[in-house]
């Protein structure tokens, strides 16, 4: 394999192993919740956030982020083989993060 090869599979692979990571701290509920409600609010909004509001920005911190792995992983294979499929895959998981992302946003009502 040549060393460009391997090169962009650790440039893919060290972020597909922190969203990996990131994705099952927020299904465990640990750590900072990567979520807008929680980023731009304040220490007195946070303390007065009910279960309902966190858990939903757990949920949605975790399913974007676990998308994100899958997303740098496929480019990562794409990469190492060279295959035009895992190319395609990719970037129609790029669409599926984003609208998944704003769809469970306007759901949750967080753009009222």
């Amino acid at each position: 394999m040549e060393a460009w090869k391997i090169i962009l599979m650790v440039v893919f692979g060290i972020p597909a192993v922190i969203s990996f990571t990131i994705s099952y701290r927020q299904a465990k509920r640990r750590g900072y919740i990567f979520h807008n409600t929680w980023v731009w609010a304040t220490k007195e909004q946070r303390a007065r956030m009910d279960e309902e509001t966190k858990n939903k920005a757990y949920r949605l911190s975790k399913n974007v982020f676990f998308q994100l792995g899958v997303l740098f992983v496929l480019f990562g294979i794409h990469f190492a083989t060279m295959i035009t499929l895992f190319r395609y895959l990719a970037w129609s998981m790029i669409v599926v993060v984003i609208v998944y992302a704003i769809v469970q946003s306007v759901k949750d009502g967080d753009f009222n």
